[in-house]
């Protein structure tokens, strides 16, 4: 088990999320690399190097509980965190002020 997975059991859904970071060119170099071994092998066969490698990937790129709420984040939605700093729930209140 790594950073993160507590977040959601989902890993297919942390997979998606970091898909989403290589197809929007969110990492490069190794932690590309890294990032593409994890989607397609998994954690398991990473070595100690690659290891740190992921983990600075996680630290950069998921925030497990949203500040504003003190809700977790899940994978499904980790991207759209990323991008806009808002989770669900920051969402629905920001469209209920702004209907208001």
């Amino acid at each position: 088990m790594s950073f993160g997975d507590e977040i959601d059991d989902g890993l297919g859904d942390r997979n998606e999320f970091l898909q989403q970071l290589v197809n929007q060119d969110e990492v490069i170099g190794a932690s590309l690399d890294v990032t593409k071994l994890v989607i397609a092998e998994g954690e398991g066969v990473l070595t100690g190097g690659q290891k740190d490698v992921f983990e600075l990937v996680l630290d950069a790129y998921v925030t497990e509980i949203c500040p504003r709420h003190g809700y977790r984040i899940p994978w499904g939605e980790m991207y759209e965190f990323h991008v806009s700093g808002k989770c669900r729930w920051c969402e629905r209140d920001d469209s209920r002020i702004c209907a208001e």
